[in-house]
């Protein structure tokens, strides 16, 4: 019976032990006593534990830096966010993360600022962040997201009248973009430049719409879009550029318009990339369904395989040209066949522009 009774003992205390070293910090509210602010709960909480954020309005420009945490806004009965960060001060980010941080936030609003979220390389290691964004709307800011990430995910979420591009971020390893709206943004609604790192991107559901400067720019790695709707953009819905892999289905572009000057409005522009498309289409743009242009500097080349897509009402369906001050090189084209272009087989016209150059992502 002794026995049994210690043994008991020893037990109850290891339980109680246990219980004591649970770390108390894996959720914290914002506000209360411990923490006042957002950037005390994140100072605060646990590495990889959860800030709940209460409904209001909140002036801080958050930093995180290296660690792991996770954000959850408040939202009304009916999933409207109710949780705000916000600012004037157009110099300073909202959201910054240094890598190798890995941020996740959930049902918030970012107004203002220089980004709502910014991916920042550590100086330290040069390590990238991850970041995750769900539920999430950036409005008003110079950029809805910017910077150098590691992996950048999104998803039901809004980047709406920002200054300049939506998104522009470089860096990438991978990218996924699903049920998003890019909306009236004053330049690239979604810009995406990898360089000549292998970098995938995975667009799917989204909605790019009233974008200035263009709706998707892709420069280099390989990009899927899908199920995507593209409409009403300057310049150009969507622009390649040294794309080794593109594949683009069931996608819709349509109503892009030049830009000042009488500039592009081309619903597909492709240079030197190697793009795969089809049950997509690409109707009503200004000057030309899709584009293609070629050049041999540097080893690039462009092939373009498309099959049972519809170009209807354009200033010309299909055009292809040499770029880049190329004059003898043209993109190689795959019909597979189910084209139609204004109810009739499609016909490519050979470019009379002079080789434009490649564009050129912004600052």
């Amino acid at each position: 019976m002794k026995k049994r009774l210690i043994s008991s003992l020893v037990l109850a205390l290891a339980a109680g032990s246990a219980v004591a070293s649970a770390d108390p910090r894996i959720e914290v509210y914002v506000p209360s006593d411990d923490y006042p602010t957002i950037q005390r709960g994140i100072d605060g909480v646990a590495n990889g534990g959860t800030v709940h954020i209460a409904a209001g309005s909140y002036d801080e420009a958050l930093v995180v830096d290296g660690r792991s945490v996770v954000l959850v806004g408040a939202t009304d009965i009916g999933g409207a966010n109710l949780s705000m960060l916000a600012t004037t001060v157009m110099s300073r980010p909202l959201l910054k993360a240094i890598g190798p941080a890995s941020v996740t936030v959930h049902n918030l609003v970012f107004r203002g600022g220089a980004a709502g979220i910014l991916g920042e390389v550590s100086e330290t290691t040069g390590a990238r962040p991850d970041v995750l964004a769900e539920h999430v709307t950036i409005t008003k800011a110079s950029r809805g997201i910017q910077g150098s990430f590691h992996q950048l995910e999104l998803r039901g979420s809004s980047i709406i009248e920002c200054r300049w591009s939506g998104m522009h971020v470089q860096g990438l390893w991978w990218l996924h973009l699903t049920h998003l709206d890019v909306i009236d943004n004053g330049n690239v609604g979604i810009l995406i430049v990898n360089g000549v790192e292998a970098c995938s991107s995975d667009v799917s559901n989204v909605n790019v719409s009233g974008n200035a400067g263009g709706g998707i720019e892709v420069y280099g790695g390989t990009v899927s879009i899908t199920k995507s709707n593209i409409e009403e953009n300057g310049v150009a819905g969507v622009t390649l550029v040294g794309v080794s892999q593109a594949d683009i289905l069931d996608t819709e572009v349509s109503l892009t318009h030049s830009a000042a000057g009488g500039q592009w409005g081309d619903g597909f522009r492709l240079f030197y990339s190697d793009v795969q498309m089809s049950g997509s289409s690409s109707n009503s743009n200004e000057r030309v369904g899709l584009s293609a242009w070629a050049c041999d500097s540097g080893g690039y080349t462009s092939a373009t395989h498309i099959g049972d897509n519809q170009f209807d009402n354009n200033g010309v369906s299909l055009e292809d040209g040499s770029a880049n001050g190329c004059t003898d090189h043209r993109p190689t084209w795959h019909n597979l066949g189910g084209n139609s272009c204004d109810g009739l087989d499609c016909q490519i016209l050979q470019s009379e522009l002079s080789p434009p150059s490649a564009p050129e992502p912004d600052p």
